[in-house]
């Protein structure tokens, strides 16, 4: 989708830079107005893989459970035991200083079947704006770190907040990761309470989703056992992503 955006603006372009000479001031100003709107949707957007591409929807139409942001020595372990006495497994996108001061709890994400993924070293906020070598240290960082715990290569990623770019982009081609986005967001991390978390995820849950969580709140841990409960209630099934979209 996003590339069809991009080309189609390049089209209109180019069609009014041949006509610039007739524009107004205001027309111009206007269109580059436009083309700087188009970019920052694109950045903040992930479906629209308009800088690259990411998986959002899961290829067997199992619903995946992803957690950000982790390891968190207390709510983590708590997760990890739901997980297993419910016999789902999950994906883990891990922040590289984090994971370096829990590696024991790395282990364990892999070794109880779970899968593991990058979220950069240090989950700057403002990586959208950083240099590509700044960048690279982010997530190549973060990645080796994973690999020297583990042993695991970890070739999925997912940028902070899901913002991207051209520099990310480029990174992220240039290390061979598989960017892992998200269809349900459950803004767990503004939740008020256990139960608007859950009634929010199961509603917006369905064939295919994935669910955007976080392993650092505890507010994710009390109310993950529901939101377990109430997806299979809708008759869906979990699972993790076949090898050929990965």
């Amino acid at each position: 989708m996003g590339f069809k955006i991009t080309v189609v603006f390049y089209i209109a372009s180019a069609i009014a830079l041949a006509i610039s000479d007739y524009l107004e001031p205001k027309s111009i100003f206007l269109l580059t107005l436009l083309y700087a709107v188009i970019l920052a949707v694109g950045s903040l957007i992930p479906r629209l893989n308009f800088y690259l591409k990411a998986l959002h929807v899961n290829p067997s139409r199992k619903v995946v459970i992803t957690f950000d942001d982790g390891p968190d020595p207390i709510n983590t372990p708590k997760i990890l035991s739901i997980l297993k006495d419910k016999d789902v497994n999950a994906v883990f996108f891990l922040i590289g200083k984090k994971a370096l001061q829990n590696p024991e709890i790395v282990d364990q994400i892999l070794s109880e079947g779970h899968l593991i993924g990058g979220h950069t070293q240090n989950h700057d906020e403002f990586i959208g704006f950083r240099s590509k070598s700044y960048v690279m240290y982010e997530i190549k960082t973060c990645q080796d770190i994973i690999a020297s715990i583990t042993g695991y290569d970890a070739t999925l990623f997912r940028p902070p907040f899901g913002v991207t770019n051209p520099i990310i982009a480029k990174v992220c081609k240039e290390l061979e990761l598989n960017i892992i986005g998200w269809s349900v967001r459950s803004f767990d991390t503004l939740a008020k309470s256990k139960k608007r978390l859950v009634s929010r995820v199961v509603k917006k849950a369905h064939s295919g989703s994935i669910i955007l969580l976080h392993d650092r709140l505890s507010t994710t841990a009390e109310a993950l056992p529901d939101i377990i409960d109430g997806i299979h209630d809708k008759g869906l099934k979990f699972g993790l992503f076949p090898d050929h979209a990965i």
